[in-house]
């Protein structure tokens, strides 16, 4: 995913989704979603993906499943 594609959905997370909550305080949102790899490719900073924007705004409850080959 491109570098825009990537700013485009942290935006629409942020502009859209974030801001349809009628309670911010105890409002829940639930992301389900992977991360291919632990680490970025380089020039990439931790906040660049979904993921990674949405953990560095707020403290998320983390449930993590690994993937069995």
């Amino acid at each position: 995913m491109s570098q825009a594609q990537r700013q485009a959905a942290n935006e629409w997370y942020d502009h859209t989704l974030y801001s349809q909550l009628n309670d911010k305080l105890s409002g829940a949102i639930v992301l389900v979603m992977h991360r291919l790899h632990e680490s970025l490719p380089s020039g990439l900073t931790p906040g660049d993906d979904l993921a990674g924007h949405v953990m560095a705004q707020e403290d998320w409850d983390v449930v993590r499943l690994p993937a069995i080959a």
